[in-house]
């Protein structure tokens, strides 16, 4: 499509409805949203947070999700147990939260 092709588009898209939308990768929730509904989610499924470390909230913007890693605080020898960690994925969307256990 050509240059003045698409200046017509926009200009007549803009005529019929006003305005021009255009699709947006940045996330509606803010980290700080993301982490309370994130810690809410995890307390829910009975992880006590005292024990992990929680990482910094990621968003994959391909899927909408928001995503976060909560790690086993190592214990006083600094081992922690093999799939002590889990994840809270939490929807940009609809701000619902899941998560999963660690493997």
């Amino acid at each position: 499509m050509s240059v003045p092709t698409v200046v017509a588009m926009v200009a007549v898209s803009f005529l019929l409805f006003g305005r021009v939308t255009v699709a947006s990768d940045s996330p509606q929730l803010t980290p700080v949203q993301v982490i309370t509904l994130a810690d809410a989610e995890a307390r829910k499924q009975g992880y006590d947070l005292k024990h992990y470390v929680r990482g910094k909230p990621s968003y994959a913007a391909e899927i909408g999700d928001w995503i976060l890693i909560y790690d086993e605080k190592p214990d006083k020898n600094g081992m922690t147990t093999v799939g002590a960690h889990f994840f809270i994925h939490v929807s940009d969307k609809t701000k619902k939260a899941s998560s999963t256990p660690g493997r």
